[in-house]
């Protein structure tokens, strides 16, 4: 058969071969706009992956100094990679609260931070138009903008604070009554010199390291421990040792390792949750159950060592007789102090807790020692005249948080504000009963203050000494250094008290006679042989006191450590 002069069968080969190249055509274009495709998709998912990236370190970076996060945030996206060629190219950060407990919602971050606490967290979103090789023809041709990437990431930090109240020596000038005092409280003969105190004042050991001469490994099972009080400055002093930080005679072979090992044999807890009621040498906390990060915190040796032996002591108290501070020939001053409550040093964030139990409280919280201080006071005690001042001082529980911390680099640049609110103390000058005694000054009878010949005056006085709540504000250049706040030292109140243009009435007795007419012998007898001894009283006495976190009219705050941990990414 033909078709138009040709044969039928080489007809259907022609068609046949049209047929092949048609699909050969539609295979062919087909594989390249897939490989073409293929290139865009894997370029643009290699695009994204890289803003992503930018995301990721911008955030990390912006969150170490979140106030200064905009140009930070802008510095290392560029160092990055990242330059904005479009009209939508940008990376913003935004600072803000990441808590899953507060926002459950995943990310779990907002952007309105509690007013009790600090921001910490910050997102960054980059935007970036990109432009393809075979889309980015099409979409040109066809008027459509190019494809817009977009990145998110969120990066958080904790910043964990160390600082104690009023259980650091900012004056150290004798290390005769620091002796007396650390061999009532530790149960041993303690003979140290003056370098040495000074050395332990002046070092820090990390908790962490501390921990691991403990045996423990995490910091629940430093709250967990069972410790005894020789075990615990033994491994405090045997870190110190291998740091080279112990100075004077306790820097002598086995000059440590004695002074441990003749401490009294006490219980002792190391540590607990914050908000916990027990007593402990610290109180940690953690935000978001970061509380590992307190291992990174510094803890003063000083005040390791007393505090943790006053804590050992905390059921009985401490009672510290005749510390005999000598104010020269004829003045001299007889302490008793009974420590009640034991003070702490806190480790933990700055801000309050926003949900749970504790909801509202500061997460780190360090409380200073709850006291009876008892002074008596002579001068010019030669028989038939003399000055005999009976004070004892109730001194309330002081408090310090951390009300604000800020991470900067340089490190010296950050700043940390912890708020104090001041133990009020209340001082009485009557006839004082036995230590430990409890009573109301206004029940007491008048003490004989002066003793003059025949004549004498008898007093008694209740004295309020208050402070008000204030705050504290440490630079990252000022790790280790106390500040102090609060109204006047004791020996000084007391004189405003007595001498003051308010001072109370003092009965003037001879021969059992009571004579109204006092001011000139205040004026001409008591207040020239007393007036400098109260002064001349703070700067021996408070030393003293501040070893045993006992602060009267004042605070002593000490910014320990600060812990600026490794940003994490949250998001």
């Amino acid at each position: 058969m033909r078709f138009q002069g040709r044969p039928l069968r080489a007809v259907r080969r022609t068609a046949q071969r049209g047929a092949t190249a048609v699909m050969a055509a539609l295979v062919t274009s087909t594989v390249a706009l897939t490989a073409l495709v293929s290139v865009d998709v894997g370029y643009l998912f290699f695009q994204q992956r890289k803003l992503q990236n930018i995301a990721d370190m911008a955030a990390m970076a912006a969150v170490q100094s979140i106030p200064g996060r905009v140009s930070v945030a802008a510095a290392s996206a560029a160092a990055n990679g990242f330059v904005a060629a479009g009209a939508a190219d940008r990376v913003t950060p935004t600072a803000g609260y990441w808590d899953p407990a507060l926002t459950p919602t995943a990310p779990h971050f907002s952007s309105i931070v509690p007013a009790t606490a600090v921001a910490n967290a910050v997102q960054v979103e980059a935007r970036k138009e990109n432009g393809t090789f075979f889309a980015g023809v099409i979409a040109a041709l066809s008027g459509n903008s190019r494809p817009l990437l977009h990145a998110t990431a969120i990066a958080r930090v904790d910043t964990t604070l160390g600082f104690s109240l009023g259980t650091g020596v900012a004056r150290l000038s004798d290390a005769g009554p620091l002796n007396r005092t650390l061999s009532a409280l530790l149960g041993t003969t303690v003979n140290l010199d003056l370098a040495s105190y000074q050395g332990l004042a002046d070092s820090a050991i990390r908790l962490g390291d501390l921990m691991t001469e403990l045996g423990v490994g995490t910091v629940d099972d430093l709250i967990n421990l069972d410790a005894r009080l020789p075990r615990l400055l033994d491994a405090a002093l045997t870190v110190a040792a291998r740091e080279n930080l112990l100075r004077g005679s306790l820097a002598t072979a086995g000059a440590a390792s004695a002074l441990a090992g003749g401490v009294r044999d006490l219980a002792v807890r190391v540590a607990t949750n914050a908000g916990d009621s027990a007593a402990s040498v610290l109180s940690i906390a953690a935000l978001l159950g970061n509380k590992e990060s307190a291992a990174d915190a510094a803890i003063n040796l000083l005040d390791l060592l007393t505090t943790a032996a006053q804590v050992a002591n905390a059921r009985a108290g401490i009672q510290i007789d005749n510390l005999g501070i000598d104010l020269g020939p004829l003045a001299s001053v007889m302490v008793s102090t009974r420590i009640v409550t034991p003070p702490v040093m806190a480790i933990g964030p700055a801000g309050k807790v926003q949900i749970g139990p504790r909801a509202g409280q500061w997460y780190a919280v360090a409380h200073s020692a709850a006291a009876r201080v008892r002074l008596v006071i002579k001068v010019l005690n030669v028989g038939i005249a003399g000055v005999t001042l009976p004070v004892e001082i109730e001194v309330a529980p002081g408090t310090a948080w951390a009300a604000d911390a800020q991470c900067a680099v340089p490190r010296t640049n950050s700043s940390v504000s912890i708020g104090v609110d001041t133990g009020i103390a209340t001082a009485c000058i009557a006839q004082l009963p036995a230590i430990g005694t409890t009573y109301t000054c206004s029940a007491l009878p008048k003490a004989r203050i002066l003793t003059l010949l025949i004549a004498g005056i008898d007093a008694k006085i209740s004295l309020p000494l208050t402070a008000t709540t204030q705050t504290v504000t440490f630079s990252g250049s000022e790790i280790g250094t106390t500040k102090t706040v609060g109204t006047n030292g004791v020996g000084q109140a007391l004189a405003n008290a007595l001498f003051g243009s308010g001072s109370v009435a003092l009965d003037v007795v001879a021969l059992g006679i009571p004579l109204p007419l006092v001011g000139d012998v205040i004026g001409t007898v008591l207040r020239p042989a007393l007036y400098p001894v109260l002064l001349a009283l703070d700067p021996i006495l408070q030393p003293v006191l501040a070893l045993l976190g006992v602060q009267i009219g004042i605070s002593d705050v000490k910014l320990e450590s600060i812990s600026c941990n490794r940003p994490v990414l949250v998001f």
